[in-house]
């Protein structure tokens, strides 16, 4: 699979997730909102790590893509955790 295009639907399928998530803690859990930078940025290390458990590279380079993206979104994940709980503790 070519690695624009697994990128895009992994983007696209956190994109559709944060968005109901961001919908039902709107109307029901107002304190869910902070954290929607770090559920979002979870749901794509999770989708990349199962697209490099599935095998689904045409080319070699491709797992070490999608590992580099991994470590990027975890990083990602660390800082937005840490912010949402900054904010929490201010309040």
């Amino acid at each position: 699979m070519d690695v624009f295009f697994s990128f895009l639907i992994v983007t696209i399928a956190t994109g559709f997730i944060s968005y109901f998530i961001y919908i039902v803690s709107k109307k029901k859990f107002s304190r869910l909102i902070k954290y929607m930078p770090a559920i979002a940025s979870s749901i794509g290390t999770s989708l990349l790590y199962i697209k490099l458990k599935l095998n689904l590279y045409s080319k070699a380079l491709a797992g070490i893509y999608d590992i580099l993206g991994i470590i990027l979104l975890f990083v990602f994940l660390v800082i937005f955790l840490l912010m949402a709980i900054f904010m929490e503790l201010r309040e």
